[in-house]
């Protein structure tokens, strides 16, 4: 009996101990993996994947640009030889509302063809005031973009060159470098405009205002501009110093230049307008 009850026993053990094998081995494990599945949250795409998609569904640009060009043409065209008065009540409002449309948009190319279409109506009908106003108008606008504002700035000071007296010219390198301020993808125009107005401060007799000018510009931080334009500037800002006899400004400013720099073949050929203006 005591045998017989063993082997039975024996026998009931090893038909739990494969039950409980083929179980683990096929039912518990695949009822594992399926909750395991069912717990974990669902794998997000990553960022760029999502713009990348986001990008092919969004509608390509179906602007003709020729067609918005002669349009601005027309527009132009119907305000020629008429009054200031008309001037601004039609052609730029007719200009404005384009350049929102476009801008609304964001497409770069017409909000920068608009925007400097309504500086040209400005500098065509010689109104200068006018013409600061719309330049500060179209930097401050709601969600503008930097190449509308950029291309902007760009054919304003095109029109320096044309302004009808000193006075007019020195308003308008005042509005551009209050524009460009504080704006790193303008930071080349802003040093030029500077040293310019510096230059005509300097003219009339203001030596003073035009060193503190001048010094205001921080050229050797400027990534844009060419390393022979900042030792240019840097040395125009010495030549001020001296002449207003501020030695110790001088020698600080002296210091962020470089012997070696003067040593460099590229150098060799360039010509500084500040040695010049102080010989």
């Amino acid at each position: 009996r005591r045998r017989a009850g063993g082997v039975r026993g024996r026998a009931r053990e090893d038909t739990r101990s494969r039950g409980r094998a083929s179980g683990h081995g096929g039912v518990t494990t695949m009822t594992e993996e399926t909750m395991m599945d069912a717990a974990a949250p669902p794998k997000e795409e990553p960022v760029k994947e999502k713009k990348r998609k986001a990008g092919m569904k969004k509608k390509e640009s179906d602007i003709d640009y020729e067609a918005l060009e002669k349009q601005i043409a027309g527009i132009k065209s119907n305000a020629a030889g008429s009054s200031a008065e008309k001037l601004l009540s039609e052609t730029l409002e007719e200009l404005l509302a384009l350049e929102k449309t476009y801008r609304l948009q964001a497409d770069l190319k017409a909000t920068s063809m608009c925007g400097v279409a309504v500086v040209q109506a400005c500098f065509e009908a010689k109104q200068w005031k006018l013409l600061n106003e719309h330049v500060v108008l179209i930097s401050k606008r709601r969600a503008q973009l930097k190449q509308a504002v950029g291309a902007t700035v760009r054919e304003t000071i095109k029109y320096l060159d044309h302004t009808p007296d000193e006075e007019t010219k020195v308003e308008l390198i005042r509005t551009l470098t209050s524009v460009t301020e504080g704006k790193i993808y303008l930071e080349l125009e802003r040093a030029r405009l500077t040293r310019k107005l510096a230059a005509i401060l300097e003219s009339r007799g203001k030596l003073d205002e035009a060193a503190e000018c001048l010094q205001e510009v921080a050229v050797e931080t400027f990534g844009a501009m060419a390393k022979t334009e900042k030792i240019d500037f840097i040395l125009e800002q010495v030549r001020l110093c001296l002449k207003k006899e501020d030695f110790i400004r001088a020698f600080i400013l002296v210091k962020k230049v470089t012997p070696r720099a003067f040593s460099e073949k590229r150098l060799a050929a360039s010509s500084f307008s500040a040695a010049q203006a102080g010989d």
